[in-house]
């Protein structure tokens, strides 16, 4: 990987510790690890930074924010510090999902072919509602607005330029991958992926967007 690249990731967090110290192992454990991981944690008045801090390492920053705030300023405020560390290349991570230990490597081979902006339109599903479970391993992933799973979205400097005056000026859109599909997307060189996928969208009760997909576990195959 060129030196000259600084790879930052923006991981927003709210009331789950065990789910962000499960995505930061992972990020830690990349093939080609990033040198910055923003976790942003709103919503709660104490932090739970302590889930990471036993990792010791440099690359792990932690936001407080302890107010609830809107989907865009989950992600505009750690868009925002990493912008101003000079990362060069940024990853969308949300905390509850997985990433395969290729996930980083195989998103700046993606940008190296000359796009701003890459999301894969495949991606592991896993279904979670204990005691029972279903995991499809190629599922076209057509829940999220960009061309594919949000979680595997990955940009330059450029993009994240835009998509942090976007965030900043659309904030009444609820979902944030939204305002990246309808305002930043069109600006600029975007690619939606068909290779194999590196992220695993996890649905379990609580999630914001598919909790309703665990309604007919009794139906699942495995």
């Amino acid at each position: 990987m060129d030196k000259k690249n600084k790879i930052g990731v923006l991981l927003p967090t709210f009331v789950r510790p065990d789910f962000v110290r499960s995505v930061v192992i992972q990020l830690l454990a990349q093939s080609v690890p990033p040198e910055l991981i923003c976790v942003h944690q709103n919503g709660t008045e104490i932090s739970y930074d302590w889930c990471v801090k036993d990792l010791n390492r440099q690359q792990v920053r932690w936001l407080h924010s302890p107010e609830k705030l809107p989907q865009s300023e989950w992600y505009s405020r750690p868009l925002s510090f990493l912008i101003e560390e000079e990362c060069t290349h940024f990853f969308w991570v949300d905390h509850d999902d997985m990433y395969f230990s290729n996930h980083i490597q195989e998103g700046m081979d993606t940008l190296n072919q000359g796009f701003d902006f890459s999301v894969n339109f495949y991606a592991g599903l896993l279904k979670m509602k204990p005691p029972r479970y279903f995991y499809k391993a190629n599922y076209p992933f057509t829940a999220h607005g960009p061309g594919g799973m949000s979680s595997s979205m990955c940009f330059n400097r450029a993009f994240a330029h835009g998509l942090l005056e976007d965030l900043l000026k659309f904030p009444e859109v609820f979902y944030a991958d939204n305002i990246l599909t309808l305002h930043t997307m069109p600006r600029f060189r975007c690619h939606v992926s068909q290779s194999q996928p590196t992220t695993v969208y996890v649905c379990h009760e609580n999630t914001v967007s598919s909790s309703s997909w665990l309604a007919d576990a009794d139906n699942w195959s495995f």
